[in-house]
């Protein structure tokens, strides 16, 4: 129960006040349900056609994630059967990378295979790296 002000106290009516005082709830503010009876839920929403109809209204088209279109790795081999490359790049731009994969717990290989793979998306190849 709220603490009331004196102000609000004095505009309550009789029967509140009552109620209040004796530590009671008010019985025209309370809904009583039937033992057993069911609980109301809100109105069940179905989420997949709520997502279809914003996506209508919003007029943005969305593809597959990244995550859809990418391959299944079986088994890592480690380097095996792998070609290696290597990238010049300038020192801050390598302290950016090692920051990435620090904050998204991967490794740089990691994070090469995704940007090769990106890289293959943008020019229309399959990602097979």
């Amino acid at each position: 129960m709220t603490a009331r002000t004196p102000r609000e106290r004095s505009n309550l009516t009789r029967l509140e006040a009552a109620t209040v005082q004796a530590g009671k709830p008010d019985p025209a503010r309370t809904v009583t349900a039937k033992p057993g009876a069911a609980r109301p839920t809100a109105a069940k929403v179905d989420a997949k056609a709520l997502k279809q109809r914003l996506q209508q209204v919003s007029g943005v088209k969305r593809g597959p994630t990244p995550a859809d279109e990418m391959p299944a790795i079986v088994a890592d081999n480690g380097r095996k059967g792998r070609r290696s490359i290597a990238v010049y790049m300038q020192p801050i731009a390598k302290a950016q990378l090692d920051r990435i994969a620090h904050e998204h717990h991967k490794s740089i290989q990691a994070l090469g295979i995704e940007a090769i793979n990106l890289l293959f998306r943008h020019y229309d190849q399959k990602p097979i790296a």
